[in-house]
């Protein structure tokens, strides 16, 4: 059974018109080729294989169709894209970019869906081949740069890649050092803030905030004593960050100190509430810069204000494990969608 695993939006506001590259243009000029001395040379000498009288090697009779499956390597230059195939791959104004990390029988990829926001159609562009089960993806980019996916998979590296191009074989990038190799990567954020730091939650307890520039790890943080599901920059502060694990503990970690700032297990922080919770954390996202809504293992999903140290709200979503939240804004009020192994 194929498995979708992980699946990214790409902001409208990094696609343009030829946003997918590496693709034959009927436009395109000829490459020039270059001929050094040597060639030249080549090319006034002696030709090679005359005794077999290859200059007039076409000019035998034809064999009823002995050419049908043959083509002549000058004809190559004429092959051209349809010009339905060009049109149909560039973005149009209703068109949005997704891309799903799939994983069929034999294969692990990244594909590149195209959706149709006034025909609700959607149709694949291109794959991307991975090397390992895809388990979390976040874009990083700017207008100005090219937008790149960062991938996390059961492998201990974080490979980015450039979705804009076709037949792509190895990341643009890949941030791994000397980590363990079982060790997996099973949640990814950008700072929105902070173009260049990239955070990453491990399944050796740890997260690891990478400096894009630098290619390297900035800091690292081993408050948790499980496996690390979450971590998610705060859409405000350039220095908080929310993580939570396997180890049924949320921190809300303060860069600045290299300490936790906010710390503690669900039943120690909401112990003067009615509700006691042991289960581990699936999900989070920060609905606002200082409230987090988390989803948990039981199907429970609440929302936690940080200023003022208890829960909002809270409600059991499912029956299973909440594994995706995500907050719908529009209308006279915000709507909240969480999912879980089956639906939403």
């Amino acid at each position: 059974m194929d498995v979708i695993s992980t699946v990214s939006w790409l902001p409208r506001k990094y696609c343009d018109s030829d946003f997918f590259k590496n693709y034959i243009h009927k436009d395109d000029p000829e490459p020039e080729m270059d001929v050094d001395e040597s060639d030249k040379e080549e090319e006034v000498g002696e030709v090679p294989g005359d005794e077999f009288d290859l200059e007039h090697y076409d000019d035998d009779d034809l064999v009823p169709n002995e050419q049908m499956f043959t083509m002549s390597s000058k004809d190559e230059k004429y092959i051209e894209e349809d010009e339905e195939d060009v049109k149909a791959r560039k973005l149009e104004e209703s068109d949005r970019v997704i891309i799903a990390g799939v994983n069929y029988e034999h294969l692990s990829a990244l594909v590149v869906y195209i959706y149709d926001v006034d025909t609700c159609g959607l149709e694949p562009n291109h794959t991307i081949e991975l090397a390992s089960f895809p388990l979390c993806s976040e874009v990083v980019g700017e207008v100005e740069t090219m937008p790149l996916l960062a991938v996390g998979t059961f492998e201990p590296e974080i490979n980015l890649w450039n979705i804009s191009e076709i037949n792509l074989l190895n990341p643009f990038v890949s941030l791994g050092g000397d980590i363990e190799d079982k060790t997996a990567v099973l949640s990814i954020s950008h700072s929105k803030n902070t173009k260049n730091l990239l955070a990453g939650g491990y399944s050796d307890n740890v997260v690891r905030v990478w400096d894009l520039k630098q290619t390297s790890v900035a800091q690292t943080l081993n408050h948790h004593t499980n496996k690390v599901q979450v971590v998610s920059w705060n859409p405000k502060d350039p220095y908080l960050m929310f993580t939570g694990g396997f180890d049924k503990v949320v921190t809300l970690v303060d860069l600045r100190q290299s300490k936790p700032a906010v710390s503690g297990q669900f039943h120690n922080i909401f112990i003067q509430s009615t509700y006691k919770m042991e289960a581990d954390i699936e999900c989070a996202i920060w609905s606002s810069d200082q409230n987090t809504i988390i989803g948990l293992e039981t199907g429970e999903v609440f929302e936690y204000d940080w200023s003022a140290g208890k829960k909002r709200w809270k409600m059991k979503a499912h029956k299973k494990n909440c594994t995706s939240i995500s907050k719908v804004k529009g209308g006279s009020r915000n709507r909240i969608t969480a999912i879980t192994q089956a639906r939403a």
